[in-house]
C-alpha cells in the first residue's frame, strides 16, 4: 500500500488505499479522494456519487485505522461500475489522513 498526496480545500491531503478497482480509473479515483475530503470536512457520513462509468455511494466509517507509519479515517464505497465481463459491482477502501500544518514543523 502506497500513500499519495492530493490537494483540495487548502491542504495537502495523504490518501492509501487498502482496496481499489481499476475499472474506475485514474480520475474516477481522485473524485472518490475529492468527495471523501469534503465528506470529512463537512461531517457528512454518506454521500452518492457518480463519475464517467460508476455511481454508488461513500461512507465514512468515522473509524481510526493504523497501517505501518500512516494511519487515517477508514471510507469504504460500493459501486456500479460499467463492465464487459458481467461483474458490476465494485467495493473500494481507503484511508484518510488529515493534513497537518507545515508551520507546526
Amino acid at each position: 500500500m502506497n500513500s499519495l498526496d492530493f490537494w483540495h480545500r487548502g491542504g495537502v491531503w495523504s490518501y492509501a488505499f487498502a482496496n481499489v478497482d481499476g475499472r474506475i480509473g485514474f480520475d474516477g479515483t481522485l473524485d472518490l479522494i475529492e468527495s471523501a475530503i469534503d465528506m470529512y470536512l463537512d461531517k457528512v457520513d454518506r454521500k452518492d456519487v457518480e463519475g464517467v462509468n460508476y455511481e454508488g455511494r461513500i461512507t465514512n466509517t468515522n473509524k481510526y485505522f493504523q497501517l505501518g507509519a500512516f494511519g487515517g479515517v477508514c471510507f469504504k464505497a460500493e459501486l456500479d461500475v460499467d463492465s464487459n465481463n458481467g461483474d458490476n459491482k465494485a467495493n473500494l477502501s481507503f484511508l484518510l489522513l488529515e493534513p497537518i500544518d507545515s508551520c507546526l514543523n
